[in-house]
């Protein structure tokens, strides 16, 4: 098992989205919660994972809903509510530019 110490920032970071994914995040809080600066977990999570932070929460909420939306009885407002989206129709607007269907649909 690898220890937490010897994640490299970029991880820690996927770590934080992962087990905080209900929530609304930000950069600016993810890096106060890991202990370092904006700018360094930036520049540190597009080397390694060459996207930004906020398109990697787009899509781990993406992922969620998706998974929600085939393995549960949870209804599309719901789901949004429930991945910090404060108006289910913008959630309803993100899923369908991210995926090419909407949450109906899929």
């Amino acid at each position: 098992m690898v220890k937490d110490s010897n994640l490299s920032l970029a991880k820690k970071c996927t770590n934080y989205i992962q087990n905080n994914i209900t929530k609304k995040l930000t950069v600016t809080e993810i890096a106060a919660e890991l202990n370092c600066s904006t700018s360094s977990l930036v520049h540190q999570f597009k080397n390694e994972y060459h996207l930004t932070i906020s398109t990697y929460i787009k899509n781990q909420k993406i992922e969620a809903a998706k998974y929600m939306l085939k393995n549960s009885a949870i209804n599309i407002s719901e789901i949004a509510y429930s991945l910090a989206y404060n108006d289910p129709n913008y959630f309803m607007k993100v899923f369908k530019n991210n995926t090419g269907i909407t949450p109906k649909t899929y």
